[in-house]
């Protein structure tokens, strides 16, 4: 996601880069901009009308200029496909949610509390 990453025009470039590097130093390395920069090379490179052997290629160059896995990769690129989007699809946290108030709890324990000395059958 540097200025190299951005100046490769065809896969023999990209084949170059993946072959002889070793990795690299990302400038823009929040979600949104990486998503952005995933979404440029899928378009620049038409990922749908590729090849099996070229679409292996291009995801590999994705998974070293992004630091992304594997299976994230390919969750971006089927999105992109039905898409035509790539965006973070996370839900929003809503932190330890509660099943049980105390005020319900109470009701509970008491109503069986009362049963707790019992023996079944008496």
């Amino acid at each position: 996601m540097t200025m190299a990453t951005e100046r490769l025009e065809s896969l023999e470039q990209v084949r170059a880069f993946v072959e002889g590097s070793g990795g690299l130093d990302f400038v823009g390395t929040d979600r949104p901009s990486r998503n952005a920069f995933v979404r440029r090379v899928l378009v620049k490179f038409e990922y749908g009308t590729l090849g099996k052997a070229d679409k292996g290629l291009v995801k590999r160059f994705l998974g070293k200029a992004t630091g992304l896995s594997r299976a994230q990769l390919t969750r971006l690129v089927r999105q992109h496909a039905l898409t035509g989007r790539v965006e973070d699809r996370r839900g929003r946290s809503r932190g330890a949610t509660r099943r049980w108030t105390r005020r319900c709890w109470r009701r509970w324990t008491g109503r069986w509390g009362r049963f707790a000395g019992r023996r079944r059958g008496r």
